[in-house]
């Protein structure tokens, strides 16, 4: 097995938020997957996560794809109990940390056959 994780990108905003791209993938040996992450905090206003999964077992001809957008104001990450703490504005798996608790706005799964 081997895995990585790749940033493509990453940006304080003028220390207005904090933004960043990054690809993780792992490969096995009868399959693959990756992970394609957008990422966007805009300080006091909201969160934005958009995620891209793909997935495909090496016995098949098909790849499986899905895609998430996750949205939610301060406000409402507030509301749903998520404490938008300065340790966590500073953390370096804060994406990892808010998105399961933002709110899902869009969700795609597509198969994809070759």
């Amino acid at each position: 097995m081997h895995s990585g994780q790749i940033y493509l990108f990453e940006c304080d905003l003028e220390d207005s938020g904090y933004t960043m791209g990054q690809c993780r993938f792992r490969v096995m040996n009868d399959c693959w997957y990756v992970l394609l992450r957008s990422y966007v905090r805009v300080d006091g206003v909201c969160v934005r996560v958009i995620d891209t999964r793909l997935f495909h077992d090496l016995n098949t001809r098909c790849i499986l794809r899905e895609y998430t957008h996750r949205e939610a104001s301060f406000d409402e990450l507030r509301q749903l109990g998520f404490s938008l703490s300065s340790e966590w504005m500073l953390s370096q798996t804060q994406a990892d940390e808010v998105a399961p608790t933002t709110p899902i706005r869009t969700k795609v799964n597509d198969k994809i056959t070759f």
